[in-house]
């Protein structure tokens, strides 16, 4: 069985670099560089896109 899984996606024009959504991260897939958002590794993330 295979398992689909939703990579998030991060609009950088929206993007103000406040690190609100690295909290809600628990597998560490989001990392700030250079003042913006950005999905550190696809492999990290298991698409479950929860809140802090």
């Amino acid at each position: 069985m295979k398992v689909m899984r939703k990579i998030i996606e991060i609009d950088e024009e929206l993007c103000d670099g406040c690190g609100e959504c690295l909290p809600g991260c628990a597998e560490g897939a989001i990392e700030i560089v250079d003042g913006k958002a950005r999905l550190a590794s696809e492999s990290y993330c298991d698409g479950l896109g929860r809140k802090p």
